[in-house]
């Protein structure tokens, strides 16, 4: 966020709406012509949307950073887990990029109705999830956090930008998306 503010210094009259939605909602969204475009964490196979890497991000688990929160990827992973939109994308690529198994035993502690919600919710004890990387390094209760991670391994996965396919966007939307590609 503090690089995207300091990057729209450039367009002083662009007015950018951000929201955090699942990507079927966003894809839904530009096919629609609602929006002109956005980022989402998974593909669909539809001749009508033009897909953009944009970057990877990291998947972790995350708890709180209390000395009773150790994990052992190896051993018993915790039995208290915190739901929010679309953490179930994140849950399930996490699980299969480290082969976790009984995934089914995961126990949901608590439900969010936003990341930053859940994010809380760990800070202070209330169970465990999977987040982005950098939405953690971000928050302000990162010191309340602990990431676990394993150093040989790490879950990414990549974000794309997408747009309507075969249609020329405004000059700027064309300018914002430029600024974006090039925060690469």
């Amino acid at each position: 966020p503090l690089l995207l503010k300091e990057k729209l210094k450039n367009f002083p009259l662009v007015e950018l709406g951000l929201e955090l939605l699942p990507s079927d909602q966003v894809l839904e969204r530009v096919l629609s012509n609602e929006i002109n475009f956005g980022f989402v964490t998974k593909k669909r196979l539809d001749e009508n949307l033009l897909f953009t890497e944009f970057c990877a991000e990291e998947y972790v688990l995350v708890s709180s950073a209390a000395p009773s929160n150790s994990i052992d990827f190896f051993g018993d992973l915790p039995d208290k887990w915190i739901s929010y939109p679309s953490h179930e994308l994140l849950l399930e690529k996490w699980t299969n990029t480290f082969k976790i198994k009984n995934r089914n035993q995961f126990k949901i502690q608590g439900t969010a109705s936003s990341m930053y919600a859940a994010i809380t919710m760990a800070a202070f004890g209330l169970g465990v999830a999977i987040f982005p990387r950098h939405c953690i390094e971000a928050s302000e209760h990162r010191a309340k956090l602990k990431i676990h991670s394993q150093a040989e391994k790490k879950c990414n996965n990549i974000i794309y930008i997408v747009t309507l396919a075969n249609v020329a966007q405004p000059l700027r939307v064309s300018k914002v998306m430029a600024t974006f590609l090039a925060m690469r």
